[in-house]
Protein backbone atom coordinates (compact mmCIF):
# COMPACT_ATOMS: atom_id res chain seq x y z
CA UNK A 1 0.00 0.00 0.00
CA UNK A 2 0.96 3.43 -1.00
CA UNK A 3 0.94 6.47 1.06
CA UNK A 4 1.24 9.62 0.02
CA UNK A 5 3.46 12.26 1.97
CA UNK A 6 1.84 15.39 -0.25
CA UNK A 7 0.99 18.03 2.98
CA UNK A 8 -2.74 19.50 2.27
CA UNK A 9 -3.19 23.27 2.80
CA UNK A 10 -3.61 23.05 6.35
CA UNK A 11 0.07 21.74 6.64
CA UNK A 12 1.78 24.56 4.88
CA UNK A 13 1.27 26.74 7.66
CA UNK A 14 4.39 26.67 9.51
CA UNK A 15 5.89 27.46 12.99
CA UNK A 16 6.52 30.28 15.20
CA UNK A 17 10.15 31.46 15.15
CA UNK A 18 10.22 33.54 17.83
CA UNK A 19 12.10 31.43 20.11
CA UNK A 20 15.01 32.27 17.39
CA UNK A 21 18.34 32.95 18.87
CA UNK A 22 21.00 34.87 16.73
CA UNK A 23 24.31 35.44 16.74
CA UNK A 24 26.86 38.03 14.99
CA UNK A 25 29.53 37.74 14.05
CA UNK A 26 32.82 40.00 12.13
CA UNK A 27 33.71 38.99 8.74
CA UNK A 28 37.18 40.04 7.61
CA UNK A 29 38.67 39.26 4.23
CA UNK A 30 39.99 40.94 1.33
CA UNK A 31 38.42 44.25 0.32
CA UNK A 32 37.35 43.26 -2.90
CA UNK A 33 37.50 39.71 -3.00
CA UNK A 34 34.50 36.92 -2.10
CA UNK A 35 34.85 35.68 0.90
CA UNK A 36 33.16 32.27 1.56
CA UNK A 37 31.03 31.63 5.01
CA UNK A 38 30.25 28.16 5.89
CA UNK A 39 27.95 28.35 8.92
CA UNK A 40 26.64 24.53 10.42
CA UNK A 41 24.25 24.24 12.61
CA UNK A 42 22.00 21.43 14.20
CA UNK A 43 18.73 22.15 14.42
CA UNK A 44 16.32 20.22 16.99
CA UNK A 45 12.85 20.62 16.97
CA UNK A 46 12.33 21.48 13.81
CA UNK A 47 10.32 18.49 12.95
CA UNK A 48 7.02 17.48 14.01
CA UNK A 49 4.78 14.06 12.65
CA UNK A 50 2.59 14.52 9.53
CA UNK A 51 -0.17 13.83 10.59
CA UNK A 52 0.18 15.42 13.90
CA UNK A 53 -1.88 12.22 15.01
CA UNK A 54 -1.75 8.86 14.41
CA UNK A 55 -3.02 5.33 15.35
CA UNK A 56 -0.85 2.52 17.20
CA UNK A 57 -0.88 0.73 14.15
CA UNK A 58 0.23 2.64 11.52
CA UNK A 59 2.47 1.62 9.10
CA UNK A 60 5.19 4.42 8.80
CA UNK A 61 5.38 7.56 10.63
CA UNK A 62 6.24 10.81 8.62
CA UNK A 63 7.78 13.72 9.54
CA UNK A 64 7.84 17.40 8.43
CA UNK A 65 10.92 19.88 8.72
CA UNK A 66 10.43 23.59 8.39
CA UNK A 67 13.14 25.98 8.08
CA UNK A 68 13.56 29.82 7.25
CA UNK A 69 16.39 29.34 4.98
CA UNK A 70 17.26 32.93 5.47
CA UNK A 71 18.03 32.42 9.12
CA UNK A 72 21.78 31.98 8.26
CA UNK A 73 21.85 35.75 7.44
CA UNK A 74 20.06 37.59 10.23
CA UNK A 75 23.32 37.99 12.09
CA UNK A 76 24.74 39.94 9.61
CA UNK A 77 25.03 44.08 9.02
CA UNK A 78 23.85 45.25 5.74
CA UNK A 79 26.87 46.10 4.79
CA UNK A 80 27.79 42.48 4.79
CA UNK A 81 24.44 41.50 3.24
CA UNK A 82 25.22 43.49 0.94
CA UNK A 83 28.31 41.20 -0.34
CA UNK A 84 26.52 38.39 0.15
CA UNK A 85 26.36 36.68 -3.38
CA UNK A 86 24.52 33.13 -3.05
CA UNK A 87 23.15 31.06 -0.09
CA UNK A 88 23.00 27.24 0.11
CA UNK A 89 21.37 25.32 3.28
CA UNK A 90 21.59 21.36 3.22
CA UNK A 91 18.70 19.62 4.86
CA UNK A 92 19.59 15.78 5.63
CA UNK A 93 16.86 13.54 6.83
CA UNK A 94 17.61 10.14 9.04
CA UNK A 95 15.99 8.20 6.03
CA UNK A 96 16.29 8.32 2.13
CA UNK A 97 12.52 7.95 2.16
CA UNK A 98 12.27 11.77 0.96
CA UNK A 99 8.31 12.81 -0.10
CA UNK A 100 7.42 16.55 -0.47
CA UNK A 101 10.05 19.12 -0.86
CA UNK A 102 8.66 22.89 -0.62
CA UNK A 103 11.16 25.82 -1.68
CA UNK A 104 10.58 29.07 -1.42
CA UNK A 105 10.02 31.94 -4.25
CA UNK A 106 13.54 32.28 -6.06
CA UNK A 107 14.93 29.08 -4.72
CA UNK A 108 16.16 25.77 -6.19
CA UNK A 109 15.91 22.53 -4.71
CA UNK A 110 18.05 19.63 -5.34
CA UNK A 111 17.45 15.82 -4.21
CA UNK A 112 18.81 12.86 -5.28
CA UNK A 113 16.19 10.13 -5.14
CA UNK A 114 17.82 7.42 -2.75
CA UNK A 115 19.80 10.40 -1.21
CA UNK A 116 19.19 12.00 2.40
CA UNK A 117 20.04 15.52 1.74
CA UNK A 118 18.23 18.13 -0.10
CA UNK A 119 20.16 20.94 -1.03
CA UNK A 120 18.11 24.46 -1.38
CA UNK A 121 20.31 27.47 -2.98
CA UNK A 122 20.06 30.92 -4.29
CA UNK A 123 21.50 33.85 -5.72
CA UNK A 124 21.19 36.58 -3.75
CA UNK A 125 21.62 39.90 -5.24
CA UNK A 126 22.72 42.76 -3.18
CA UNK A 127 19.53 44.44 -2.41
CA UNK A 128 18.72 41.79 0.23
CA UNK A 129 16.65 43.15 2.82
CA UNK A 130 17.33 42.13 6.71
CA UNK A 131 14.21 40.71 8.64
CA UNK A 132 12.95 38.59 5.42
CA UNK A 133 11.95 35.34 5.51
CA UNK A 134 11.85 31.91 2.90
CA UNK A 135 10.23 28.88 4.36
CA UNK A 136 11.04 25.70 3.43
CA UNK A 137 9.88 22.12 3.85
CA UNK A 138 10.65 18.89 3.52
CA UNK A 139 8.76 15.71 4.18
CA UNK A 140 10.13 12.45 4.91
CA UNK A 141 9.53 9.31 6.38
CA UNK A 142 11.06 8.51 9.81
CA UNK A 143 13.21 5.29 9.97
CA UNK A 144 12.81 2.38 12.74
CA UNK A 145 10.15 0.18 13.47
CA UNK A 146 6.86 0.98 15.00
CA UNK A 147 6.53 -0.31 18.93
CA UNK A 148 3.03 -1.32 19.87
CA UNK A 149 1.79 -1.49 23.67
CA UNK A 150 -0.18 -4.71 24.15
Amino acid sequence: MSTSLSPTNSDLAFPDCSDITYYSLPIEGTPGKPVELALTSVTSHQTRPLPPVFGQTAAQTSMRWDADLFAPLAGLSQQDLDGVQDLVVTFKAPSPGIGTIHAPDGFDAAHTKGGTLVTFTKFIPGDYVMGKQAFASVVYVQPGERVSVA
